[in-house]
């Protein structure tokens, strides 16, 4: 079984789309995962990354892992007590790597970024957090580029609750 955003890639539809790759990696070590996977996974193209990364994660540990396999990065706002604005995290990035760098004030705001700047054979990866990959795999389902048959897993009521007596 595969569980949705960790290491969850979506083919085009057609020829002229870009994949799409989603992973919550959001520390160093699922970072170093994370570009492990990505050096396996041949690519003809780009990689453009839509990143969250929580105030209180080790952004910088997160991005040394990934700058060798990053060509552009939009760095989204993440929201809540825990969040950082994607403005912020720019900054961090722009320090740490010599590729294109933005910020964008939500998820899909950089989704849609990324994608128009996507030629064929691209692949788009979105990473850092649940706050970013949940309302991407939401963006993207609003696309129509998200099969049906992964939307269960995400979107799908638990099916038992557990009461504390």
């Amino acid at each position: 079984m595969q569980l949705a955003a960790r290491f969850q890639v979506i083919a085009p539809a057609n020829p002229g789309a870009p994949t799409w790759i989603l992973d919550v990696a959001h520390n160093p070590a699922a970072a170093r995962v994370l570009a492990r996977n990505l050096r396996d996974l041949e690519s003809g193209g780009r990689t453009l990354a839509v990143c969250g990364i929580l105030a209180d994660k080790d952004a910088t540990g997160v991005v040394a892992e990934l700058r060798g396999c990053v060509d552009a990065w939009w760095c989204v706002t993440t929201d809540g007590d825990r969040g950082r604005s994607g403005a912020a995290l720019a900054q961090t990035v722009a320090s740490q790597v010599a590729a294109p760098v933005e910020g964008a004030d939500s998820t899909s705001a950089g989704c849609a970024a990324a994608l128009e700047a996507a030629k064929p054979l691209d692949r788009i990866l979105i990473f850092g957090s649940f706050h970013v990959v949940g309302p991407a795999l939401d963006w993207l389902e609003a696309r129509g580029v998200l099969p049906r048959a992964t939307l269960p897993e995400y979107t799908a009521t638990p099916r038992a609750t557990y009461v504390q007596g």
